[in-house]
């Protein structure tokens, strides 16, 4: 009985904590930062312990300062994804490196579920998907708690769908799914704003009623 009652308590103080912890990320989207350092521990590591992201291209492992004051794209899915738009985005990523007019960086934050075992057909899964990712990504999916993963679910609204969700360079979310804008306009899109893609779509439409007036 005193074992069970342990067990139990155990439970409820996790809960209270990942309960706490979602409310802390709430409420710290909702409050203006000079940079996106705060948000982004909260959200990816908030540690010390470890580094938690692993660069794709260098395969070295950083800390969350790697990205201070940087747009950051979060890619954001779970172990199945469409090969060819991880193609689409790794040639519109490489077009960006090294033009300063692009400061942005993306970073891939798998959603797996932590109550299941972790298999080693997961784990090869998740090293083939890492491997095909020339930017960041979290260095293993079980890093994420349980009060990032519910904000993502429950605010984001993932579900199944891979989702780009940008944060400006001082944490505020930008766009809460740039996928499509991405995959459409490329680096022509960013700073990947919704208003953005908005004056892309006017322009285009723009340039169609020109062609055709021409016909």
């Amino acid at each position: 009985v005193i074992k069970t009652k342990a067990i139990t308590d155990l439970q409820n103080a996790d809960e209270k904590k990942h309960i706490e912890a979602y409310h802390t990320l709430c409420r710290l989207f909702e409050t203006p930062h000079l940079d996106n350092t705060r948000i982004l521990r909260h959200l990816i590591y908030l540690k010390d312990d470890t580094l938690p992201l692993i660069h794709g291209s260098a395969e070295t492992r950083v800390h969350v300062e790697a990205l201070k004051r940087k747009t950051v794209l979060l890619l954001i899915s779970d172990l199945e994804i469409f090969p060819q738009e991880l193609m689409v985005l790794n040639h519109i990523y490489n077009e960006s490196r090294g033009r300063p007019e692009f400061p942005y960086e993306i970073v891939w934050l798998p959603i797996v579920d932590k109550s299941a075992p972790w298999t080693e057909a997961d784990q090869e899964k998740f090293n083939e998907l890492q491997s095909m990712m020339p930017w960041y990504s979290l260095h293993h999916p079980k890093l994420l708690e349980p009060a990032v993963v519910r904000y993502i679910k429950e605010v984001w609204k993932f579900a199944k769908k891979m989702i780009l969700v940008v944060l400006d360079p001082q944490g505020k979310v930008a766009c809460p799914n740039a996928l499509h804008m991405i995959l459409i306009w490329g680096n022509a899109a960013y700073p990947f704003t919704a208003m953005k893609e908005e004056a892309l779509w006017r322009e285009e439409t723009w340039r169609l009623e020109l062609v055709v007036d021409d016909i």
